[in-house]
């Protein structure tokens, strides 16, 4: 048995979280906020015992729409995951898209391109996939909503060959990214 499972304090909190799980969604952020603290006394602040619990309140964050909280708790477990995990870890790629949509709701949108950009090359590592393909969807939307056409349209023309190569050229995903990459080609010119 490790420290936490030993641990009064952190046995009482996970009943307790158990019980409200149903409740008022602040009153679990709460209590997940006080397993966060006594999990840093037990392991210190950057330990990967960590992760999921701030995992719970990042989600609990976006849920009650306090976007800029939850980013602040994404950077970190993603600061984390990327000092325990390889670098192909599928958490690190969930941990960049949860990423990507909280900086889109507030905004943000070159930081979204970033993340989407990181999850990209990641995928790219792991091989052509489905995967891979709605990845590259994911990228050219953030690029449209940095109102970027050019790069958007890139990506599109990327995704629709990517789809092309996964399930052939008559798919509708090859269709409907080459129709967007026309519709934003004409509002360019």
């Amino acid at each position: 048995m490790d420290r936490a499972e030993q641990d009064p304090e952190l046995a009482r909190l996970a009943t307790a979280a158990k019980l409200h799980r149903n409740d008022d969604p602040l009153v679990l952020l709460d209590l997940q906020r006080q397993a966060l603290a006594r999990r840093e006394q037990l392991y210190g602040r950057d330990s990967p015992e960590l992760l999921e619990t701030l995992r719970e309140i990042e989600y609990l964050l976006q849920g009650n729409a306090r976007h800029h909280e939850a980013i602040e708790v994404g950077e970190r477990r993603l600061t984390l995951l990327r000092r325990s995990v390889a670098p192909e870890d599928s958490r690190i790629m969930s941990a960049l898209d949860g990423l990507a949509v909280l900086y889109g709701r507030t905004g943000q949108w070159d930081a979204a391109v970033r993340m989407r950009h990181e999850r990209v090359s990641i995928r790219e590592k792991r091989g052509l996939d489905v995967h891979l393909a709605r990845a590259t969807e994911d990228l050219a939307r953030a690029y449209g909503r940095l109102r970027n056409p050019e790069e958007s349209a890139r990506y599109y023309l990327l995704a629709a060959e990517l789809w092309e190569k996964i399930v052939g050229p008559e798919a509708n995903e090859v269709t409907s990214n080459r129709l967007r990459v026309a519709n934003i080609l004409s509002l360019i010119e």
